[in-house]
């Protein structure tokens, strides 16, 4: 989290050379739902944010000057991580890359655009090596199908704005909404009187639209965890841009001034809407009493994939005993459907439980628990 706050204020004072702007924006995102859940949700998208974040800074050092050697070291090193973090990532560094290859282009830097070139082709080289699993994920993989499938099919489009809804619950608390439309507004008047430059500030807004549509309309789910990484980018634009409108009537650091604290006034009441309960913490009485009813007991856990195995870490710890089952398991399933026993499955595969189970349901929630009586 402190490597994230870090080098995004460093990004900032880059981009705004304002501290008071700068620690404005950061505290206006750094208090919003969606960065406090991907903080607490121990899963690759805090670390996918820092690297976005960090490639996002490097690129904006070297907007306007040379590409030297610590640069292809940083930017090799940066892209090797992101790759390996998660896929989600490349949509975000082709989309700012290209554009900052468009830059160089103009610039007559053709030199260095082809020496990135050649260090993005070892990274991926190094990448193949260490991770040989990336074609079956991508195209032998259910998910990876899924995704391909989503990608060239037009019924996935609704996805992408299912997604951009989902963010402005979680940015401000439905005030993004508005924000967004302001945003939309501006950008068409400043096109219109072709005041729109081809920057480095326009270039990161660009990019991180191009991952909400990408990432949108390939996703399984429409699910905040995905954009989250870029949502700093979208934190800035609305509270540069918004404040900026308001120096129509008040100085600038006033003007920020009211909208940060309009953005925490949202975020908090988001919060206290919900009892201060972070979505991804899976912090709850109910699951705290889930973990005493385990206490002694015997756990059963029915698993379609092994990737859901990982989910039941917190649970098994507080069980006397475990035991993992899945499909081709059924000879067992007789064993241990016994009173005394409890069955845990993922919820959304709650109907492939053996139909011999029957207990009563304990807890519901991402996962279901049942005891057999």
């Amino acid at each position: 989290m402190w490597c994230i706050v870090f080098v995004l204020y460093k990004l900032l004072m880059s981009m705004t050379n304002n501290s008071y702007l700068s620690m404005g924006v950061l505290l206006a995102y750094g208090t919003t739902s969606m960065f406090i859940n991907m903080i607490l949700f121990i899963r690759m998208y805090a670390q996918l944010a820092f690297v976005s974040i960090a490639l996002a800074y490097l690129i904006k050092i070297y907007w306007d000057k040379k590409l030297d050697i610590k640069f292809y070291m940083f930017f090799s090193v940066i892209l090797l991580s992101g790759m390996l973090t998660q896929y989600y990532f490349l949509f975000f560094a082709f989309a700012i890359c290209f554009l900052f290859a468009v830059r160089l282009f103009f610039v007559k830097r053709i030199k260095e655009i082809i020496i990135s070139l050649v260090t993005v082709c070892v990274d991926a080289g190094i990448y193949l090596v260490l991770w040989r699993h990336v074609f079956k994920h991508v195209f032998g993989d259910y998910r990876g199908e899924q995704a391909m499938e989503a990608a060239i099919s037009l019924s996935s489009i609704k996805n992408i704005v299912l997604m951009a809804l989902s963010m402005d619950y979680y940015l401000f608390w439905g005030l993004y909404l508005i924000i967004s439309v302001a945003l939309i507004v501006v950008y068409i008047k400043k096109l219109k009187a072709g005041k729109v430059a081809f920057t480095y500030e326009y270039a990161l807004v660009y990019s991180a639209v191009f991952y909400l549509i990408m990432v949108g309309k390939v996703a399984p789910y429409q699910s905040f965890r995905y954009i989250s990484p870029v949502a700093f980018i979208f934190v800035y634009a609305g509270v540069v841009v918004i404040s900026n409108l308001f120096t129509k009537r008040w100085d600038l650091k006033k003007s920020i001034s009211i909208v940060v604290a309009a953005c925490l006034i949202a975020n908090f009441a988001g919060f206290a809407a919900f009892k201060f309960y972070a979505e991804m913490d899976y912090y709850s009485k109910a699951r705290v009493q889930l973990f005493e009813d385990l206490e002694g007991k015997e756990l059963v856990i029915y698993i379609h994939e092994d990737w859901v195995a990982p989910v039941y870490f917190e649970p098994i710890q507080h069980a006397k005993s475990y035991v993992f089952l899945d499909a081709e398991h059924q000879d067992l399933v007789d064993e241990y459907n016994k009173p005394g026993y409890i069955w845990a499955i993922y919820a959304e595969h709650a109907d492939n439980l053996p139909e011999a189970v029957k207990g009563k349901c304990i807890y519901s929630g991402n996962e279901n628990y049942y005891v057999i009586e």
